[in-house]
């Protein structure tokens, strides 16, 4: 995947701002249509910038806002999902089904500490991620290989030395972050032990005392009505930019950043811009409104292929850059979109399938196989595992089964005599001698990702090669190996 379109719009905008002291109420030398146009251009860059504030947003009051249907506890706190992600009702687009998740949102007006307990050789991870949904650290087994820590996380005004006890301080960039606890669920038989271990993760005041929770109705509202993804569908544009100029004040990007969005001030979107963009000239508003469509247009897209390394026998790796985007807004817009939070590729590495090894888009309605040679198993320190979606909904599959991925753990998979692994990949399938190593697919279309968590250098220099997914010959019968 390349950042083709992005820098085009930005060009289109720099063209017709002069400079970034033009404000909002000074574009009276343009014609109604030349401000629609410049909103509109203007707009489309802004919101594929700002995607990951609006879908941040969204997620937090999904879980911890006070008119949520999927209310899961106050903000501030650790609030754990504990059975692991199945079929179509999974909050997040696109979820594993190898750990139980634990998503946090923590407002950083204060540091938080983060007491976490000694894991032994159970894997875990603690993804941290700010308001735009960039990484900014990790911690967990491969850092410190179960031994117990406290960790504090400190907002960007904070300035200090690092207290006694503390193991790391984390920097946020936002004033909000998101801390996502990973815990390696080897089989569903353990979940009550896994749920012990959840319980013992705590957030501290440096104090010692415990953090506050935040009071539902404090979290900023969101969309409506509310679903796993922001949709147009019963929105309006106006309530896109009221939400992402409130999440802009609330959460101001990177200085680095500035003068791209110091350009977005020219149509009233921006830090310290209103939410109500009612005073703006209709012109701009119309420009904006037909931004926010194509923006969402341009940001569902990238989202259907997060692929942009290396291609390797139809798998894509992501981008080196995934989880850490630097300026690669519009990757960083349809990664969130898809997945909401990619851990960085040393901790995991992602491949995407979407075509068979003919290049043809993958369907339900036929019969696939992918065969790993002995020598050639992802090559994982940690654990890996293939997982199927719904390409509607980038969901999970759900299935008659009750099956939705297959990985180094899965119990009953059969290796062939030659210690190879052959999987098998369909809609409906009466072989009993395969059903072991199926993953049962969604009538239609559908995409897999396989997971590599901790893996080798070859992986995280995209040199290791995945087997294709081999099409069965008429469609009819599984490949023989």
């Amino acid at each position: 995947m390349t950042n083709i379109l992005l820098p085009t719009v930005l060009v289109m905008a720099a063209f017709l701002v002069p400079s970034a002291d033009v404000s909002a109420d000074s574009l009276d030398k343009l014609s109604p249509e030349l401000k629609e146009e410049l909103a509109y251009t203007t707009g489309v860059q802004a919101f594929i910038y700002a995607y990951p504030l609006l879908h941040v947003n969204h997620f937090r009051y999904l879980f911890n806002g006070e008119k949520s249907p999927r209310y899961n506890g106050p903000a501030n706190s650790l609030n754990h999902n504990r059975e692991l992600e199945a079929g179509k009702n999974a909050a997040a687009a696109s979820p594993n089904h190898d750990t139980l998740y634990t998503l946090a949102f923590v407002d950083l007006s204060e540091p938080l500490v983060f007491d976490v307990p000694a894991m032994s050789d159970r894997y875990y991870t603690i993804q941290l991620a700010d308001a735009y949904a960039t990484n900014f650290g990790d911690i967990g087994t491969r850092h410190n290989e179960g031994v117990a820590g406290k960790y504090m996380v400190v907002g960007p005004n904070w300035k200090g030395k690092k207290p006694s006890g503390i193991t790391k301080i984390f920097h946020s960039p936002t004033s909000w972050a998101m801390p996502l606890i990973r815990i390696l669920v080897d089989n569903e038989n353990e979940l009550e032990s896994i749920h012990m271990m959840q319980d013992k993760f705590k957030f501290k005041r440096l104090d010692g005392s415990d953090v506050v929770p935040l009071d539902a109705a404090s979290v900023p509202s969101t969309l409506e009505p509310l679903t796993a993804l922001p949709s147009l569908d019963s929105s309006k544009p106006e309530d896109f930019w009221a939400i992402i100029n409130r999440e802009f004040t609330n959460n101001p990007p990177p200085p680095a950043d500035k003068e791209l969005v110091d350009q977005f001030a020219v149509v009233g979107i921006g830090p310290g811009q209103p939410a109500d963009l009612s005073w703006l000239d209709p012109a701009v508003q119309k420009g904006l409104n037909r931004a926010v469509i194509t923006g969402m247009k341009i940001v569902t897209s990238f989202a259907d292929d997060i692929t942009g390394g290396a291609s390797i026998n139809g798998w894509g790796y992501s981008q080196a850059n995934i989880g850490r985007y630097a300026t690669d807004y519009l990757y960083r817009a349809g990664v969130t979109r898809m997945g909401l939070m990619a851990n960085d590729p040393v901790e995991a590495t992602y491949l995407s399938l979407y075509t068979d090894s003919n290049a043809q888009t993958l369907s339900g309605a036929n019969k696939y196989s992918i065969h790993f040679e002995a020598d050639n198993l992802p090559p994982a320190k940690a654990f890996w595992s293939i997982t199927i979606y719904d390409s509607k909904n980038y969901s999970l599959v759900e299935n008659s089964i009750g099956r939705f991925s297959l990985g180094d753990r899965s119990p009953g998979l059969t290796f062939n005599d030659d210690k190879s692994l052959t999987l098998y990949v369909s809609y409906d399938t009466t072989d009993e001698e395969h059903l072991s190593n199926w993953l049962p697919a969604p009538p239609e279309g559908f995409y897999l990702i396989m997971r590599i968590y901790i893996p080798e250098n070859s992986v995280v220099e995209q040199t290791w090669a995945p087997p294709p997914l081999d099409l069965a010959a008429n469609g009819k019968a599984w490949v023989e190996r």
